[in-house]
């Protein structure tokens, strides 16, 4: 069965997309790999600021709730009495590095990693332990960048930011599979820095013979915004297109102003939504 690899800084906000990444799993049939990066024996107190958006969805409730660092326990304590319930295990190998990662994920059914956004007090301690920018340049599976205040929900709008002229076909084939509550794929076309825009026209027609005759998927629609400015582009896939994911591809145009030319960089403050970042 593939496994979704979830990375524990042993932060708050590790525990927050460590509950995302279990929600996928159950949703997706995805067993959970943990990989430790630091280890302590301080107790938390986590606040709750998510909102009930599936019935469905396991939600912390808004009362103040102490948990330990193991983060593995909190997610088998939130197994439902029916349904699909992923086995949830640490990463085996001690000392986890770029290495070990990288050779796990590439000899085994990994299908998504799934990592806390760093902030100011997280950001450098992780750097020290591992780097998940090495890791994705050289793993073929995508990586999720989960914000800290991410809502707790089903991942039903799809937005994938790219020049259309340089979108890729495995990527909409991947986020096809997405496919357990009819979820939309929108590919927005974002004209490349330096590249004249296409002619709507000419984008309608390059979509619909260039790419939905390789996916072959009614769920996969097409949308061109002519805004230049990242932050206004991703307030319309957020609010007007009302995106559950952005996506974008290591390296690829769009990432450096998405995510900082660096997944180990803090997202900007206008992405509150999880980020996947496909290699290239």
């Amino acid at each position: 069965m593939q496994e979704i690899v979830v990375i524990n800084d042993d932060s708050v906000e590790s525990f927050r997309a460590a509950e995302y990444a279990y929600n996928l799993a159950v949703t997706y049939e995805k067993n959970i790999v943990i990989v430790n990066i630091k280890a302590t024996e301080e107790k938390k107190k986590i606040y709750s600021t998510v909102e009930v958006h599936d019935l469905l969805y396991h939600v912390i409730s808004s009362d103040e709730i102490s948990l330990t660092s193991d983060v593995g326990e909190h997610l088998r304590s939130l197994r439902r009495d029916h349904g699909f319930s992923p086995q949830v295990r640490p990463f085996s190998e001690a000392g986890c590095n770029e290495k070990k990662l990288t050779s796990y994920i590439n000899s085994n059914p990994v299908w998504l990693i799934v990592m806390p956004a760093a902030v100011e007090e997280n950001e450098m301690r992780r750097a020290l332990k591992l780097n998940m920018q090495a890791v994705i340049n050289r793993v073929q599976c995508p990586v999720m960048i989960i914000p800290g205040e991410v809502v707790q929900k089903p991942v039903e709008r799809i937005v994938y930011l790219a020049d259309l002229r340089y979108a890729q076909i495995p990527v909409l084939r991947y986020l096809a599979k997405f496919d357990k509550h009819d979820e939309n794929i929108i590919l927005a076309h974002h004209c490349a820095s330096g590249l004249p825009e296409l002619d709507r026209g000419y984008a309608k027609d390059l979509f619909a013979s260039g790419l939905c005759n390789n996916v072959r998927s009614k769920r996969i629609f097409f949308t061109q915004m002519t805004e230049r400015k990242m932050d206004v582009v991703v307030d319309a896939a957020i609010h007007g297109m009302q995106a559950d994911l952005l996506v974008c591809v290591n390296r690829h145009f769009h990432f450096n102003e998405l995510v900082g030319k660096n997944i180990m960089c803090k997202l900007p403050s206008y992405v509150n939504i999880p980020v996947l970042i496909f290699p290239n």
